[in-house]
């Protein structure tokens, strides 16, 4: 289940690790609306890559350009979807470093009871 330890955005626009970190509004942060009219369409995506068949929940249903920790990871690739920024693929799709990754979450939180794929 992708995003699934992703903290949820609140009414306020806050995620839960905003809040703990004591900074009350980060800049340019916009409140991200979780309705049910994102699902099904991605007629809210700003980037060009965001895929209807992907999302399964309301929460998933947020573009990269909505958000501004994203934004800012960016940086000069501005315009552009995450995905695209060089360093995605070496972080986030490559097999050997999410097995680093879970290990050490899995050192941190305990097992995930979850075939590979999913962890």
């Amino acid at each position: 289940m992708p995003y699934r330890f992703e903290p949820y955005a609140s009414e306020s626009g806050e995620t839960n690790s905003e809040s703990d970190s004591g900074d009350d509004n980060p800049p340019d942060d916009r409140q991200i609306p979780l309705d049910l009219q994102r699902l099904n369409n991605v007629e809210w995506c700003t980037c060009g890559c965001c895929r209807a068949d992907n999302l399964e929940t309301v929460q998933e249903c947020v573009c990269c350009r909505e958000l501004a920790k994203v934004q800012a990871l960016n940086g000069n690739h501005e315009g552009s979807c995450i995905t695209q920024h060089p360093g995605f693929e070496a972080v986030c799709l490559n097999e050997y470093v999410l097995d680093v990754a879970y290990s050490y979450y899995k050192q941190n939180h305990g097992h995930l009871n979850k075939s590979p794929h999913e962890r």
